[in-house]
């Protein structure tokens, strides 16, 4: 059965794979998605700039102090599928200060690999988007384009992680001679 709830703090160690299926637990900093009384206003469980997150899976919104709903959560399993392809979190830092940073303005690199692994890196990235209006709207959605990169199959060569670089040519014009 589906419940309006928003996790706030998925993470390896919150998902359990059973034999009947994938399990979550720990769902003290659980809410409900709709946490709006009938006047509009919104209900606040937390003190607000209280961060109620792990901090590697934490979306930009939750950082900041936004409010969450579901797609904070896609956030978080988008975090934790990187780490399982590419075995690191998609962003790092030295500090927290320097992860929170990465996570509000940096790009994880892409995921190398095959078909399936080019196919679930752009799932990922969707769902590492700093926009929630940005990531998947629904857990179904993307639940749905990981079945169709699941069923392009795998070749057995393994995903990596590499950061990209482009190279941007310009257009130079010349604005006065130099001699």
């Amino acid at each position: 059965q589906r419940q309006a709830l928003v996790h706030r703090d998925l993470k390896p160690s919150n998902i359990f794979l059973t034999p009947h299926g994938v399990k979550l637990l720990d769902f003290g900093l659980a809410i409900a998605a709709q946490s709006h009384l009938s006047d509009g206003t919104i209900t606040r469980l937390t003190q607000p700039g209280t961060i109620m997150a792990t901090p590697h899976y934490a979306a930009p919104e939750q950082l900041q102090g936004g409010l969450v709903d579901g797609r904070t959560d896609i956030f978080a399993v988008g975090a934790v599928l990187y780490e399982m392809l590419a075995g690191n979190p998609p962003f790092g830092g030295l500090s927290p200060v320097e992860l929170f940073h990465a996570i509000l303005y940096d790009q994880p690199p892409v995921l190398t690999g095959g078909p399936a692994v080019a196919a679930v890196d752009r799932i990922v990235h969707r769902a590492l988007a700093k926009s929630p209006h940005e990531r998947y709207q629904t857990a179904d959605a993307m639940a749905q384009d990981l079945r169709t990169a699941h069923a392009l199959g795998d070749s057995g060569s393994g995903g990596s992680a590499r950061a990209l670089s482009r190279l941007i040519e310009l257009p130079f014009r010349i604005l006065r001679s130099d001699p």
